[in-house]
């Protein structure tokens, strides 16, 4: 079993897995040299199809609604400024835009069908063929991703992100592999978007809140001091 993993979105990737292991996984910035290159993965896509197979069971696809727009006008899209202020009017409205077609039914549908007509055809030119194509929600991926090699069958796990599929957030509790409880977290309500708002401000751009973190690290609490101490 040949599994085909692709995020098509900021970092764009690919991973290949074969009977559960992990043959594997490239990063386009490293063909492009741009940092978190984003878009269709096409030469990390040459790269596995030259090294590695061509004949895939079933390819996965991060994040199923609301990437349409940017996956039939991918050329616009890879080639535009890979760090962006989260402030800015194209961020802004990238923003409301996936996350309203993600939270409309109707428009979800929509989306998710022209998403998949796109990728089928991207993909087929590069010569893959392939029995199923398979959209992953974007939070499910990322709790999956941190749940690889767990020993437990009981714990919780909990993604955070800007926004994805329509929400900000997903916290599962899982018992004897079920599960037990799901609570979803509205993209109206995402804390990372603050955290992002906030790295904006000090002048970093998105993708630098690791470096805010790290900085504070090094900072003073002088906070509600009056002028005379500081």
């Amino acid at each position: 079993m040949v599994l085909l993993g692709i995020s098509d979105s900021h970092d764009a990737a690919v991973v290949i897995i074969q009977n559960g292991n992990i043959v594997c996984a490239v990063s386009e910035e490293r063909f492009s040299r741009r940092k978190r290159q984003q878009g269709f993965p096409i030469h990390s896509l040459q790269y596995i199809k030259n090294t590695f197979t061509t004949k895939i069971d079933s390819v996965h696809v991060a994040t199923k609604s609301g990437r349409a727009l940017f996956r039939w006008c991918d050329t616009l899209y890879t080639n535009s400024p890979s760090l962006k202020n989260v402030l800015s009017p194209t961020s802004r409205l990238a923003y409301f835009y996936e996350n309203i077609v993600a939270s409309l039914p109707i428009l979800r549908t929509i989306d998710e069908w022209l998403s998949r007509i796109c990728l089928k055809r991207r993909l087929s030119a590069l010569g893959f063929t392939f029995n199923e194509l398979i959209f992953i929600n974007h939070h499910v991926a990322h709790i999956v991703s941190s749940m690889h090699g767990l020993q437990s069958n009981h714990f919780i796990a909990v993604s955070l992100d800007a926004y994805g599929d329509g929400k900000s957030g997903l916290l599962i509790y899982c018992r004897d592999n079920k599960v037990i409880k799901k609570v979803e977290i509205s993209y109206r309500n995402s804390i990372a978007m603050v955290y992002g708002t906030l790295t904006s401000y000090l002048g970093f751009t998105e993708g630098d809140e690791g470096k805010v973190m790290a900085l504070a690290a090094y900072g003073h609490n002088k906070i509600g001091r009056a002028p005379s101490e500081l």
